[in-house]
């Protein structure tokens, strides 16, 4: 086994052998390969079939759930007349409560709210090869290490406003850290952020609630799916302000 330190990067190389396989071995090696290609093209073809008949059932459903919707003239009233009715509206999203976090003393007026925790960390990756060396099968494996650093689609929310929670706890930019240094952070230390999603409000930081449209069965002051004769459930909600034209041209 060989080791060897590149700068930011740790690696050794494990060498394993093993004896070279015959023919019989081989014979039931290629067998089973071919099996298994044989089952992966049926199922490849099954699934094939099986996408297109829900991709037309889809179609289907859309296309009566385009002629049925009743477009909404206002979101603040309740009409008796569409109850049970595929329905569309568009207007700002409006929670009756904020969302809090209590361990940082944080609250925001959101449909959803997320803490990302990250640790630093070391992670482990794994590279392999196989050669023939004096009639043995060697199989070298080298493995690197490296900081793991993960992504995420919420809309981070800004803490520039916000003081630190804790003591033990320190606010740099949109973080927060647990750590001594959080410029130099040790394996272990912990980043917190936050995202969010469906500002419902107006918010002296964020900006204006934001704008969603909707397509769903009417029931009381509820919007609920709708089932469709082909057995399918229209349920819909795209963001911004859309006209029931241009939600027909996204269906």
């Amino acid at each position: 086994m060989l080791f060897s330190d590149t700068g930011s990067r740790k690696e050794h190389v494990k060498i394993t052998s093993e004896p070279k396989p015959g023919f019989l071995e081989r014979l039931s090696e290629t067998s089973a390969g071919m099996l298994i290609g044989l089952v992966t093209f049926l199922l490849a073809f099954y699934l094939l079939f099986t996408n297109e008949g829900r991709a037309l059932r889809t179609a289907k459903s859309l296309d009566e759930g385009l002629s049925l919707v009743v477009p909404l003239d206002s979101i603040h009233g309740i009409s008796q007349q569409n109850e049970g009715r595929l329905v569309h509206l568009a207007g700002a999203l409006s929670t009756s409560k904020p969302l809090f976090d209590p361990s940082y003393g944080l609250s925001i007026r959101a449909v959803k709210l997320k803490r990302k925790v990250e640790m630093y960390q070391w992670v482990e990756y794994e590279d392999s090869k196989e050669y023939e060396e004096n009639g043995e099968i060697k199989k070298e494996t080298r493995y690197s290490y490296g900081l793991v650093d993960k992504i995420d689609d919420f809309k981070q929310l800004s803490l520039s406003h916000l003081e630190d929670p804790h003591a033990d706890v320190t606010r740099g930019g949109d973080y927060f850290y647990h750590s001594d240094n959080p410029r130099r952070p040790e394996v272990g230390d912990l980043r917190v952020s936050f995202f969010y999603a469906g500002l419902s409000g107006d918010d002296p930081h964020l900006g204006s609630a934001d704008k969603v449209t909707v397509i769903a069965r009417q029931r009381g002051d509820q919007l609920i799916p709708y089932h469709t004769k082909s057995g399918d459930v229209l349920e819909i909600l795209y963001p911004g302000d859309l006209s029931v034209e241009w939600t027909g041209f996204l269906w």
